[in-house]
């Protein structure tokens, strides 16, 4: 215990003696291993004071486990990914597999290194991570324990998915553009010749050129419709007020509600200033949304419109819902496509 304090500091032993005999030696001596001691106790609380705030500050789910898997120390950030109640790493593998793979893979070559795979949070939710991992060895170099690290990359899969979404949708507006493209000019033609003939034609036959010429105008309206997607245009901004734009879209389905016995429920936040919109595109989405919430409803059901204004953030919500039949699972990932439906008519 005497020992143990000088190492704690808790005593500052040196003891002064001039005397050159064995006795002055063997203080000298002590003297000196008692100041490599303090010296190396020091050294080693600096180093693990360092490694417990990597450990403590990382970004990333550090988690040390012993070699049943059992958790032994989570950091911070592993403690908000995965929560408290979390005892053994197997539980946070969505596939089993995986978590077998990476013990044989560590067993195999001493360390993992960014093992992807999905773990699962408390709220259900799932994550995508890399893991990098390695084991740990007691004094007799037997394997004691693991320690791993969890890089959270979900978001960065959401972006990259984005990213390949807006990819294959810029190919789509080549794509269109070309198809339209060619198509326009034969349309015109067979516009222009049709038109010409129900002028020179009798009566009786006019019925049967109107027929081709209002279907031929339908196609032109696509191939229109296709070429305006294609085209990057430059939005007409103005000084507008959201809540009267909803208004005016919500007068001008008045009677399309009406007749499938659809309510509407208006909360509108008046606090909210003018803002700089291009009016046409934002009608054009407000149009869409009510009227897909109509088709959702069919009959009998409710659509609500709510905006809020946050002064804090110059923020403005507009919120749209119904309590029809929502968007099928599988279908949530298309919501963003062009032309993508699940009606027989639309697009």
């Amino acid at each position: 215990s005497f020992f143990k304090s000088v190492v704690n500091g808790e005593k500052n032993l040196d003891f002064s003696i001039e005397s050159k005999d064995e006795i002055g030696e063997m203080v000298h001596s002590f003297n000196t291993m008692m100041a490599y001691l303090k010296e190396s106790d020091d050294k080693l609380r600096a180093s693990e004071s360092k490694y417990r705030h990597i450990f403590e500050g990382s970004k990333d789910a550090i988690i040390v486990t012993d070699c049943e898997g059992d958790l032994l120390d989570v950091n911070p950030a592993g403690r908000e990914l995965f929560g408290e109640k979390v005892k053994s790493m197997d539980e946070l593998f969505i596939n089993p597999e995986d978590y077998i793979q990476v013990i044989r893979e560590m067993n195999k070559r001493g360390f993992v290194k960014d093992y992807e795979t999905s773990l699962k949070r408390p709220e259900g939710k799932n994550l995508d991570v890399l893991i990098t991992a390695n084991y740990r060895l007691d004094e007799s170099f037997s394997i004691c324990g693991y320690e791993f690290i969890i890089k959270d990359i979900t978001e960065r899969k959401w972006m990259e998915q984005q990213l390949r979404q807006s990819e294959r949708l810029a190919s789509l507006g080549k794509l269109a553009a070309g198809v339209a493209h060619e198509i326009n000019n034969p349309l015109s033609v067979i516009l222009g010749y049709t038109k010409l003939l129900m002028k020179n034609s009798p009566e009786d036959s006019k019925g049967d050129l109107e027929k081709i010429y209002k279907n031929a105008q339908a196609c032109k309206k696509i191939v229109d419709d296709l070429l305006h997607f294609s085209r990057r245009s430059e939005p007409h901004r103005r000084q507008a007020s959201i809540n009267e734009l909803l208004d005016d879209v919500l007068s001008s389905l008045t009677n399309t509600f009406a007749e499938n016995k659809i309510t509407i429920e208006k909360s509108f936040d008046n606090t909210i200033p003018n803002v700089v919109i291009d009016t046409d595109r934002i009608r054009q989405v407000f149009m869409n949304l009510l009227m897909n919430a109509s088709q959702a409803i069919s009959s009998d059901g409710v659509v609500k419109v709510s905006t809020t204004y946050d002064a804090k953030t110059h923020r403005i919500q507009i919120a749209i819902s119904d309590n029809g039949c929502g968007i099928p699972k599988e279908s949530v990932s298309h919501i963003f496509d062009p032309f993508f439906t699940t009606r027989d008519k639309g697009t």
